[in-house]
């Protein structure tokens, strides 16, 4: 890969140079806690950034460079941005050296670097957004036409941000003059190796970009691993099982081939949990990888609604119904699915428009003893309950679905195995063609069972950070590593060394808080995760009241604790307020209410469990 500064770059910034340096396969989890010591030169590098800022025609003020921002905070006495360990690590050499320094997750950046000025066709993509707009910079970091840091080192884009999930990374320190290259070369090799001792990894490659030398090449063969290293986590990590085989789909993936491939979701359910997210996680390493993705919605097949895992009938919702509660579930499946990247269909497109001729075609390719032979259809027979029409041609729809999209692989849970199966008949009569069939195993309740919304053992991606990571702290010692597998992108590699501490006797209790700071992390930021773990350790740990907590106004002062808390949502209704008294769950200012006669005052703190706290005004 090459990494080039454009020449009259060069020649309107003499003296401008970049070092660079490439890290691969870190582990960025932990927490940095370190203070700054600034060093005397780094108040010369500000001042002669701003002007060369503007010189670039970018207004300084407007957009401040990182080395500027960053010292801006630290003289105002603000609290450093809390983004991940990596990315905090960096931005306090940054502060210390006063060099703006951009960290960038390399296996996402698919061609050549260039600093370069801004092209009509730049699109931008903002830091936790989706959605990209066309941008023309003075000055920015791209590769092709995809920006990484707008103007120059204002703000980095979301495409290449460092996640904890990150594995290889990309450095650039920039530097003007009075700062002198060799300088550079030596601060960017201090950081890299400050990273390395403190996240792993190995150091690929360090090197420095001048007007003279405006062009350096390094080898990403890291990259290439990471390829490989993602195929053989999708083989194996949460596989319940491959058809026709692993051998046969692992050299496919492992060629150049490009395989068209589907996840279809029946909308009747608008509320995703943790166990639901893992397929999502699946279809997001296809994406990395290059394949075609599909995301189908299943809106004709929603009007029969699939029993696969049920042993009853399931509702029929409308166009609109289902319209509406795929909107509600994009919103959740966009925090582990980049849907920007992924083709959304609707499969009425095409069923819709089939005869009845045609159905009755399809049909032939199936028998009713395959269907009737399934666990949960034999029972609702045996035990005398209807199966309906409908519910016997679902698998064909399903299989057509996956004809006309010409899918090669489709990917579902276990339960949609006898389905899934159904596209690759069609598949092997109608096209004489093979295709496969991945189903993943399904995530435990936090109490060890099936995750169910009644049994209040579900860990749900709306969860506010404070309570998901309380959730994920009352999970079962047992289930910590199979959380960790199916719940996160923390590589297997890392999680071996996690089941090694388990079993050596470690505390459970202090992997669980690195897995609820790992998930929370993934699914909103590490500074909230941060939050919620200071939440934690004050609430529950040290029983004490947090500092902040929500407030609410109630409609009726000096209320009786009952309505209060069914008014406050602490409890779902009164008899529930009942038993959450009885149980010893409700506080009030911290002490433990028996008496469901107790009043409840205006400055008061009500608290439900150790984490839910409401201030009464």
């Amino acid at each position: 890969m090459n990494v080039s500064i454009a020449l009259d770059i060069s020649h309107r910034l003499p003296g401008y140079h970049i070092g660079v340096a490439v890290i691969s396969d870190l582990t960025n989890s932990g927490i940095i806690k370190s203070k700054p010591e600034i060093q005397p030169s780094a108040q010369l590098q500000i001042a002669a950034w701003e002007k060369a800022a503007a010189l670039m025609g970018i207004n300084p003020k407007q957009f401040p460079q990182a080395n500027a921002n960053l010292h801006s905070r630290f003289s105002q006495k603000k609290q450093l941005p809390r983004v991940n360990p990596i990315v905090d690590l960096a931005n306090i050499f940054s502060l210390e050296t006063g060099l703006p320094i951009g960290i960038h997750d390399l296996d996402h950046i698919t061609r050549d670097i260039e600093i370069r000025p801004g092209q009509e066709n730049d699109s931008y993509q903002s830091l936790n957004q989706k959605s990209r707009e066309t941008i023309t910079d003075p000055l920015v970091y791209t590769f092709g036409h995809t920006i990484m840091t707008r103007n120059w080192t204002w703000r980095l884009s979301d495409t290449t941000k460092v996640t904890s999930a990150t594995k290889n990374i990309i450095i650039f320190v920039d530097a003007l003059p009075p700062q002198l290259p060799e300088s550079t070369l030596n601060t960017t090799q201090t950081l890299a190796e400050k990273l390395v001792k403190k996240f792993g990894g190995q150091i690929q490659f360090t090197g420095l970009l001048t007007s003279a030398f405006n062009q350096i090449a390094f080898n990403h063969q890291h990259v290439e691993k990471k390829s490989s290293d993602q195929i053989d986590e999708f083989l194996t990590r949460g596989v319940a099982n491959i058809i026709p085989g692993k051998s046969e789909l692992e050299k496919i993936l492992h060629s150049d081939t490009k395989l068209n491939i589907y996840l279809g979701i029946d909308p009747t359910s608008v509320n995703i949990h943790l166990g639901h997210a893992f397929p999502l996680r699946k279809l997001q390493t296809l994406v990395d990888l290059g394949h075609h993705v599909t995301f189908l919605i299943g809106d004709f097949t929603a009007l029969i609604g699939d029993t696969s895992d049920k042993d009853t009938e399931r509702p029929v919702l409308t166009y609109e119904q289902i319209e509406a509660n795929f909107q509600t579930y994009k919103t959740q499946a966009s925090k582990i699915l980049d849907f920007s990247r992924v083709k959304v269909v609707h499969n009425s497109e095409w069923l819709k428009n089939l005869t009845f001729e045609d159905v009755v075609k399809l049909t032939r390719h199936f028998t009713l003893n395959d269907f009737i032979s399934r666990e949960l259809i034999r029972k609702r027979l045996d035990d005398g309950r209807s199966v309906s029409l409908p519910e016997v041609l679902y698998p064909v729809m399903q299989g057509y679905d996956s004809w006309y999209m010409d899918t090669d692989l489709q990917l579902g849970g276990t339960d949609q195995t006898f389905n899934m199966q159904a596209g690759r008949t069609l598949q092997k009569d109608l096209r004489h063609k093979e295709s496969f069939v991945l189903s993943t195993g399904f995530l435990e309740g936090t109490d060890g069972r099936k995750m169910s919304k009644s049994w209040g053992n579900a860990i749900w991606l709306t969860d506010e950070p404070n309570d998901m990571y309380g959730k994920v702290m009352r999970l079962k010692d047992d289930l910590i590593i199979q959380y960790f597998t199916l719940a996160t992108n923390i590589s297997t590699p890392e999680i071996e060394k996690l089941k090694s501490r388990l079993n050596s006797g470690e505390n459970p209790m202090n992997l669980k808080k690195e897995l609820a700071l790992t998930i929370v992390t993934e699914l909103y930021d590490h500074n909230r995760a941060i939050s919620a773990q200071d939440f934690f350790v004050t609430s529950v740990q040290q029983q004490q009241i947090p500092q902040y907590v929500p407030t609410m106004t109630i409609t009726n002062h000096n209320s009786n604790i009952i309505d209060v808390l069914v008014e406050t949502k602490l409890a779902k209704s009164n008899s529930d307020a009942r038993r959450l008294i009885d149980q010893g769950g409700v506080k009030l200012d911290g002490q433990r209410v028996s008496d469901y006669k107790q009043e409840v005052h205006s400055g008061q703190v009500l608290s439900s469990g150790s984490h839910k706290h409401i201030k009464i005004i």
